[in-house]
């Protein structure tokens, strides 16, 4: 399963909100709750383009993903070194 999440108010030349990006969380959990989807793996959504601080997304991560029973996996760095070595 593919999850986009809407986080910006004028597509991608405007910026993330908090609250954008806590009910896209939302919504995702809730739709993959309801897809019985075990686990699910995001870069630091809302953060870069999105101009927010991923101190303060990550505690909103943490809190809508509180008590999930499936995996959430989060990747904060990418080192594009460590990926050229995959092909």
């Amino acid at each position: 399963a593919v999850f986009n999440l809407a986080t910006q108010d004028r597509g991608w030349h405007g910026r993330a909100t908090y609250p954008a990006v806590e009910a896209a969380l939302t919504a995702m959990r809730e739709r993959a709750d309801a897809e019985g989807v075990a686990s699910v793996a995001m870069p630091r959504v809302g953060a870069g383009y999105g101009g927010l601080s991923w101190k303060k997304v990550r505690v909103i991560v943490e809190r809508v993903f509180a008590g999930w029973a499936g995996a959430l996996y989060v990747y904060e760095e990418f080192d594009p070194a460590a990926d050229a070595g995959a092909d």
